[in-house]
């Protein structure tokens, strides 16, 4: 005679065994998705980590971007390839990730991540990269590489977050970044989330010299567009304001001595870029 613990035990293998037999399946059927979408043309999408337990999960969901498909395609595995930055498990929703579906991977070509702020989720908000050519504003809807003529750019941050290098995000949203927005008033693109390209910089920046400044002198240095510091020589130690920006949340203080007196300059710059 079978006893009762015996019984419980064997429908709890039956569960496990129905469980897994779903789970594999989902996950078959994505991967087969995959090879429909076997394409050399790079495109861009949205990514979420698959945190599920078993033996075919743990891979990513990817969702292309202005496709108007709210469908998923499923990947066991994202391969950087040459690409030195890799993506953030626990934010992964926070990325834009450019590339092509090969078997069950997706082999990343390009990596953005939004700056940090409060979007607001619209359906109608397209993901565009901006262009100036001989002095002409225009955008690229990406995926579907529609072009439209606009005005120039709206973005918030520049405006809304503390202590944020001005200069460094001009030349961002112009040169290096996706941005997820709508065509506005006098045809201006209002851009509601702005994705940096990664690495940044591009390139590792110089090593800065090791001065050796005369008593009561201290280095001094400026910050140029791509956040590098370059070094301005010697001065004079002068009275400095002790008044110490704080940043908005999911931005870090940095901070270096700058002319003419030596006194700390400040910025706020996305936690995620601050080594």
């Amino acid at each position: 005679m079978i006893s009762t613990k015996s019984i419980i035990f064997i429908l709890l293998l039956l569960v496990i065994g129905i469980y897994a037999t779903e789970t594999v399946t989902e996950n078959t059927d994505a991967v087969e998705k995959v090879k429909k979408h076997h394409t050399k043309k790079t495109l861009y999408y949205t990514l979420r980590k698959d945190y599920r337990k078993c033996a075919s999960c743990g891979g990513w969901f990817l969702k292309q971007v202005n496709s108007g498909d709210s469908k998923e395609i499923y990947v066991m595995a994202l391969d950087y390839d040459k690409h030195t930055t890799t993506i953030n498990d626990t934010n992964s929703d926070q990325y834009v990730v450019g590339g092509t579906l090969k078997k069950d991977q997706f082999h990343v070509s390009d990596i953005t991540r939004c700056l940090p702020a409060i979007a607001k989720k619209d359906s109608k908000l397209r993901y565009y990269v901006y262009h100036n050519e001989k002095k002409k504003d225009y955008i690229v809807e990406l995926n579907t590489g529609k072009k439209e003529k606009v005005s120039g750019v709206i973005e918030q941050f520049s405006t809304n977050v503390s202590h944020i290098h001005k200069e460094w995000l001009e030349a961002k949203v112009k040169t290096d970044s996706i941005l997820l927005g709508a065509i506005g008033k006098k045809k201006f693109l209002e851009a509601s989330s702005v994705f940096i390209r990664l690495p940044d910089p591009k390139k590792p920046c110089k090593a800065l010299p090791l001065p050796k400044c005369t008593a009561g002198h201290v280095p001094a240095f400026s910050r140029q567009v791509d956040r590098c510091l370059k070094f301005e020589g010697c001065v004079a130690e002068g009275i400095c304001t002790l008044s110490i920006p704080v940043c908005d949340t999911n931005y870090s203080l940095v901070s270096f001595n700058s002319k003419p007196n030596g006194c700390p300059k400040y910025y706020c710059d996305p936690s995620f870029l601050v080594n």
